[in-house]
């Protein structure tokens, strides 16, 4: 099987369990509430950081960091708009959503 699907099935699956988890505690806490970040959202975070750590062995090492940066700046965004909601919203899943990210580019290995 090709290491770079290997990788995707690996850091897809565990995204999907981080994102699990968040939204079955979020419903659980709040049954009513709008979950933000949960299966898919992390799933996807987690294929984007393989997909960038595998773009940046082919292309060029800044990728996998634009990645991250670009990441940083969609979570950046996020809290700033619920700002207003309730201080310090979201920063729990912003450093999930990182770790996240870097756990779908250590999940892909050079070849």
């Amino acid at each position: 099987m090709n290491e770079l699907l290997k990788a995707l099935i690996v850091s897809g699956s565990l995204g999907a369990l981080v994102g699990l988890e968040r939204q079955w505690d979020e419903q659980v806490r709040h049954p009513e509430a709008r979950i933000p970040a949960g299966l898919r959202t992390f799933t996807l975070i987690a294929l984007l950081g393989t997909l960038c750590a595998h773009f940046s062995n082919l292309l060029h090492p800044a990728v996998f960091a634009a990645g991250l940066l670009a990441l940083a700046l969609w979570m950046g965004a996020y809290i700033f708009s619920r700002k207003d909601e309730k201080p310090g919203a979201g920063l729990t899943t912003a450093a999930s959503a990182a770790m996240v990210y870097l756990i779908g580019g250590t999940a892909h290995s050079k070849e």
